[in-house]
């Protein structure tokens, strides 16, 4: 768990006005992994539950949750913003200042 926190960056649920603190991958696109799917992890309890976002209207959690329309919803709306981030365009704190509520 230590380690995957030092490589996702955190939109807190009073920054976003989500009901779960949010994790982006900051190194995005150029994680070293099998299948390379923009993803976010959304935090429930004390588990990080990967959400695969395909396309803007393809936006699946890999196990459900509690109020996971709300956070389908906001990826959705939010689309542009973790693609740029994703693909590197945004930095953390640029992706951070477009997602939160203010």
């Amino acid at each position: 768990m230590l380690a995957s926190c030092f490589e996702m960056t955190n939109l807190r649920n009073q920054e976003s006005g989500l009901p779960y603190d949010i994790w982006l991958y900051s190194a995005g696109c150029t994680r070293n992994t099998q299948d390379n799917v923009m993803r976010i992890k959304v935090g429930v309890g004390d588990e990080l539950i990967p959400v695969i976002i395909a396309s803007q209207r393809d936006i699946r959690p890999l196990r459900p949750f509690r109020r996971e329309n709300e956070i389908i919803s906001w990826a959705s709306d939010n689309y542009d913003t973790l693609f740029k981030h994703w693909n590197g365009e945004l930095s953390d704190r640029q992706a951070l200042n477009l997602l939160s509520k203010d």
